[in-house]
């Protein structure tokens, strides 16, 4: 169950007692309520006791992050991100708080500290990473005295959406766009137009994507899509008789324009957003790839962010420093994990690094 993330309901419904019962007859399914009072507490306790133990071999701990449900209550969840002595990237849910109280720098500071003292990590504790909200922010620095990164992928976010804001042209395309994408979601005929004209040209059949305000990445879907799909788009409002929303050459040239800016962003956002690999120690190059990429021309084909960034961080040890890059793609936990005896004084300090991820999406992404 847990792992499934089935309801505990799940053992009254009569599919699933038969499915059961064709499996093994002999076999009786546990009540709800042995359920939530047994094996459920049983099965966390287990997993407490387990994590406990994998943070008591490790000496250096991040943490993410604070969010918000959908029926706005607010909730803290601690993520801990770290290093195991085989060096794997490891992420585990500590808990889940929901904040009773105001969200507060004094009591966001008071939950964390509480979960952090009652895992035993406090000390261990290298960063927390989390977005850019003042009352957090003030609650990791001012109170519990512990280093704060900003979450760089929400970083990027604000940089992407503020430039969108802030550019006339680009803003009023967007609504325009998004005009049109409301206008095929809510027409079927026209949907379904759209649909057969990509059947017929032997395209495969895509619907458009409507943007979301508070994530930029959504709007930048949107407009690839709609530039991927523009002729088509057009044919579908001229025969629907709404040829009066269609863009001119102009506006699809901007947007075209737009979107091959704002590639390398959502690049950049995906890829720090992974959970599997370190990410702290791509920010510096990934910053200067996105700085390059915004200072050439506007006119010129939009390449790719960059190819070959080397990864590792920037200390300065002769021996350390003599060793070859290794390639973007590579993961430099497996480096250190080859080169531990070598470099035997810092890779305590890689860990203390390396642990820490860029963004605090990981720790989202688990409920949504």
């Amino acid at each position: 169950m847990p792992n499934s993330k089935k309801s505990k309901n799940v053992v009254d419904d009569k599919g699933f007692k038969r499915l059961v019962s064709a499996l093994d007859p002999r076999y009786e399914l546990p009540s709800r309520r042995e359920l939530t009072r047994t094996h459920l507490p049983n099965i966390y306790d287990q997993e407490v006791k387990r994590v406990k133990k994998e943070l008591e071999n490790t000496n250096a701990v991040s943490e993410t992050d604070i969010w918000t449900s959908r029926a706005t209550k607010g909730f803290i969840t601690v993520t801990a991100h770290f290093i195991s002595p085989t060096w794997e990237l490891k992420s585990v849910v500590l808990e889940t708080i929901r904040m009773q109280e105001a969200r507060t720098a004094a009591n966001i500071a008071e939950e964390l500290t509480t979960t952090c003292n009652n895992r035993n990590i406090l000390n261990k504790v290298c960063s927390v990473v989390t977005d850019n909200a003042a009352n957090i922010t003030s609650a990791v620095n001012n109170i519990m005295k512990l280093r704060h990164l900003p979450c760089f992928a929400h970083t990027l976010n604000l940089v992407a959406r503020d430039s969108i804001e802030n550019t006339e042209e680009v803003k009023h395309l967007q609504e325009k766009v998004k005009q049109i994408v409301t206008y095929f979601h809510h027409r079927v005929k026209a949907s379904d137009k759209l649909s057969k004209l990509q059947e017929h040209h032997g395209v495969p059949v895509k619907k458009l994507i409507q943007d979301v305000e508070t994530r930029w990445n959504s709007t930048y879907y949107m407009m690839q899509r709609f530039v991927q799909e523009s002729q088509l788009i057009t044919t579908t409002l001229y025969l629907t008789g709404r040829n009066d929303m269609c863009l001119n050459n102009e506006e699809l040239e901007l947007i075209t324009k737009t979107v091959a800016v704002l590639e390398p962003f959502e690049q950049a956002t995906r890829e720090m957003s992974a959970d599997k690999f370190t990410s702290l120690s791509k920010i510096i190059p990934m910053v200067k790839g996105l700085q390059d990429h915004m200072h050439s021309s506007e006119d010129k084909e939009v390449h790719q962010l960059y190819r070959t960034f080397p990864l590792g961080p920037y200390i300065k040890m002769r021996r350390y420093m003599e060793e070859s890059p290794i390639p973007r793609k590579e993961d430099p936990l497996e480096w250190w994990k080859k080169h531990a005896a070598l470099c035997s004084k810092l890779h305590e300090q890689a860990k203390m690094f390396l642990c820490s991820p860029a963004s605090s999406v990981p720790s989202e992404r688990l409920f949504f």
